[in-house]
Parts: structure tokens; C-alpha cells; sequence
């Protein structure tokens, strides 16, 4: 008689939990029906090399692919997995977009709350429609919004991670960077603190491909003087921009109550105009790189979020 009455009580719980968070688990359901299509669609590697239909520049880097995870497993300490073992076809299409928001007059994120993972500052789909109805609503409730793509993903170790095709055009530098962000986050990730997990992923993920291009291409090499090169570009224009966060903050807090919103989109608007404009002052190893940074593109606050 107790045991069914704790049966009911978890039936119960689970009832209440499932209508309380009807919406995250229809989402949790979709979401898994597009990882799930990825995965089942993923072909071994083996088959990928065997086939004659697929072009020998492509093939060409899955001996690289299996070097960087052999040197993220052996000599990072990154712990052993099956992942990166198949490849999916993305026939050069995105296959995720995520979705970002931002209060347009302050730096704040939109945050979503998830069961398991906790609180992550975007929301992401795997069909591009679903994602642009998501941006959609932001906007109806006052949000600035950002819908981008991304190159790679983890599912934690819940399932078999597949390259994406797109990933084997990187330089050898970045497709070691992204697969080794990637498998620290199937490594350690902390539920609810997706700033840790990115930085931590981030830091190991931009050194770890600096040791392992000096590993297997040597300290004078081209592919490591690229990769420096590009580095080093990218921290410049990541502190440029995180010192435009620190302005754009302090005028948003500089606003009078009641000011009119007109008024704050011309300051805003303003600032924003110098922090591109003033990019170009800076000493990149490859010229231009700031002018081609924001080339046909203005950033809005969930821009400056990403960089915080």
C-alpha cells in the first residue's frame, strides 16, 4: 500500500513538473529530434574514406582529425570518447542557429532556464525557421536580438558527436581549436554556469591547439605562425571590443529616467559608430583585419554580451 502510494505521489510530481514546464519540454523534444537526424545520418569514417564519391581534399583531413583527438586525449588529459568518429553531410548548409537577446538599452541577456543544464544565455534550433519565430517574439517583447550560426556543438557525452563537414575547411589551427572546445565541454561542464563552461572551453580549446600544431607540425611552422597570427588579431579585437562594452555600459547607465528613447538610439548608435570606426588603429598581424571584422555589419548589445 506505501509503495503505490509513493508511486502516485512520483506520478504525480512528474504530471505537475511536465505541465509546469510544458513549453522547455516540447523544445527539449525537438531539439533532440535534430540531434538525433544528425547523428542517424552521420556516416563512419572508414565509409567516408572508402567512398569514391568524396573528394580527396576532403578526405585528406580526417587523418588530421584523428591526430588532434589522439593528442587532446593523450596529452591534454581530455578524457577518451567516440566522438568525431562519423561525419554528417551539412552539403554546405548550416545545420544551427542560435538565438540571442539583449535589452537595447542595457547590457543584459535574455536568459532561458533548462532542466539539468540550468540558466544559458541562448536558445538554439536545428530547423532556421523555428529559430527566426523565437527572434520574432524577443522582438514583440522589446528584446534586440541576434540569430547566427555555429560551427560545432557537444551534447555532453550524451551522444555520439559527428564532424560536420563545413569544420573540414578550416585552417588546421581552428579545427583543432573548435574540436578541442568541444571535447572539453564532454570533459567537465557545470550546470547553470555557461560562462565558466565557455571560458574554460575557450582557454583550453586556443592553447591546445597552439601545443598540438607545435606538436605535429613543428615550432617554425606555417600552420602554427597562421594560427598565432590570427590569435593574436582576435585578442585585440576582443579587448577593443570588451573596452567598447565598458563605454557602451557606462553611457546606458548615464541615462536620465525619462529620457526619450529617440535620444538614446542616436547616443547609442554614436558610440557604436567610433568602437567600429576606431578598430582600425589597431596593430593586427594581418592588415585589414578590423575593417574586414565588421564588414556590412553593425553590432547591437547581444554582440557585446557574446564578448562579456
Amino acid at each position: 500500500m506505501m509503495i503505490k502510494k509513493v508511486l502516485l505521489f512520483i506520478a504525480l510530481f512528474l504530471l505537475i513538473l511536465l505541465v509546469w514546464n510544458f513549453e522547455m519540454v516540447r523544445y527539449g523534444i525537438m531539439q533532440g529530434r535534430g540531434q538525433l537526424n544528425i547523428i542517424m545520418n552521420a556516416r563512419p569514417l572508414e565509409e567516408v574514406k572508402a567512398d569514391p564519391n568524396v573528394s580527396d581534399s576532403l578526405k585528406q583531413k580526417l587523418p588530421l582529425v584523428e591526430a588532434i583527438k589522439s593528442f587532446a586525449f593523450d596529452s591534454l588529459g581530455i578524457n577518451h570518447s567516440k566522438n568525431y568518429t562519423t561525419l554528417f553531410d551539412q552539403k554546405g548548409k548550416p545545420v544551427l542557429w542560435v538565438v540571442t537577446g539583449a535589452k537595447p538599452y542595457a547590457l543584459e541577456a535574455k536568459e532561458w532556464h533548462y532542466p539539468i543544464l540550468g540558466k544559458m544565455a541562448y536558445k538554439g534550433y536545428f530547423v532556421h525557421e523555428k529559430a527566426l519565430a523565437e527572434e520574432g517574439i524577443l522582438k514583440k517583447e522589446g528584446w534586440e536580438t541576434s540569430v547566427g550560426t555555429v560551427s560545432g556543438w557537444s551534447t555532453l557525452g550524451w551522444l555520439r558527436d559527428p564532424l560536420l563537414s563545413n569544420m573540414l575547411f578550416r585552417q588546421p589551427g581552428d579545427l583543432a581549436n573548435l574540436l578541442i572546445h568541444e571535447l572539453t565541454h564532454g570533459t567537465l561542464f557545470v550546470r547553470g554556469n555557461v560562462d565558466f563552461n565557455e571560458n574554460l572551453a575557450t582557454f583550453i580549446g586556443d592553447k591546445g591547439a597552439e601545443l598540438f600544431l607545435a606538436a605535429h607540425f613543428g615550432k617554425d611552422s606555417e600552420e602554427l605562425r597562421r594560427y598565432l597570427f590570427r590569435n593574436h588579431d582576435r585578442e585585440l579585437i576582443a579587448g577593443h571590443i570588451l573596452a567598447g562594452a565598458i563605454k557602451l555600459d557606462e553611457l546606458y547607465k548615464s541615462f536620465a529616467e525619462g529620457m526619450p528613447d529617440t535620444e538614446k538610439q542616436y547616443l547609442k548608435d554614436e558610440m557604436i559608430a567610433a568602437i567600429i570606426s576606431s578598430a582600425d588603429t589597431l596593430n593586427f598581424k594581418q592588415p585589414g583585419y578590423g575593417q574586414r571584422y565588421f564588414n556590412d555589419f553593425v553590432p547591437n548589445n547581444t554582440f557585446f554580451m557574446s564578448y562579456l
